[in-house]
């Protein structure tokens, strides 16, 4: 066996331990097995594409672009590295750099969805809000069960002042999985409904949250606000107390990070 074909195979099994080592967030060992892989063979094109991967783990998107230039150029080219180097220049603000990989990862691939919520996010970020929400729908239809992205829909819907349109988006959601249990859907329902002057179904809502996790203080925090506003004072107040309860409980208490803008 010729030295360069040995050096492959030394490369190619040096870069099937770093798996594990990634999969257990050990960055350090991981980007260590990859520069082995790529000094015993520094045209392995898939070495550099997973050091990218690596670098963007360890917050370091300026390096990784370089790491996914030099994949590109030995002739790595699929849709992920280029939505994993769109997302990089996306964490430098190199927003119509970021527009063009994704604009590649969707040429090489139309029905990527990722690349269409990624790209969503990015018309959102330059509150483009109309091809951002056409970027979610198309996502959605290829993966109609991805909440997240409806809900990244629903930001877009009320930044750009359009409420009512982000409510229905999650009523929806919700309506086409009337046999599942729904409980994880119903806080942002929730907030919708408090945002759009639905105070006591929002009330419904947070009561049936609370019924199933008693220690979900988000709920009575919403509720509580509710409650003021159709002016029920002592259900406000027992609220209020059973949120003092929780925060000063050492026990297991969860919040809720909203997606959308506080009230």
């Amino acid at each position: 066996m010729r030295e360069s074909d040995r050096n492959r195979k030394a490369s190619k099994k040096l870069l099937d331990k770093v798996g594990k080592y990634f999969d257990a967030r050990n960055f350090e060992k991981a980007m260590d097995f990859t520069n082995l892989s790529i000094e015993k063979d520094q045209y392995n094109a898939e070495a550099h594409f997973v050091k990218g991967n690596i670098l963007m783990a360890m917050e370091e998107p300026y390096k990784a672009i370089q790491s996914f230039n030099e994949s590109i150029a030995l002739g790595y080219r699929d849709e992920v590295i280029y939505i994993n180097r769109g997302t990089a220049f996306k964490k430098i603000k190199k927003f119509d750099n970021s527009l063009s990989d994704y604009n590649l990862a969707l040429e090489i691939n139309p029905d990527f969805y990722p690349a269409y919520a990624l790209r969503g996010e990015l018309f959102l970020e330059r509150e483009d809000f109309i091809n951002a929400i056409k970027d979610f729908d198309s996502a959605l239809k290829i993966e109609p069960d991805d909440f997240d992205v409806v809900l990244t829909k629903c930001s877009a819907y009320e930044k750009s002042g359009d409420l009512p349109k982000a409510l229905k988006a999650v009523k929806n959601f919700i309506l086409a999985r009337k046999n599942d249990d729904i409980s994880e859907y119903l806080m942002a329902r929730g907030i919708l409904y408090t945002k759009c002057g639905f105070p006591l179904k929002a009330i419904q809502d947070f009561s049936q949250l609370i019924d199933e996790t008693d220690y979900l203080v988000t709920a009575y925090k919403w509720r509580y606000k509710n409650y003021l506003k159709i002016g029920e004072s002592q259900k406000a107040k027992a609220d209020k107390e059973k949120i003092k309860e929780l925060e000063n409980n050492d026990g297991v208490v969860i919040e809720y990070v909203c997606p959308f803008s506080g009230d």
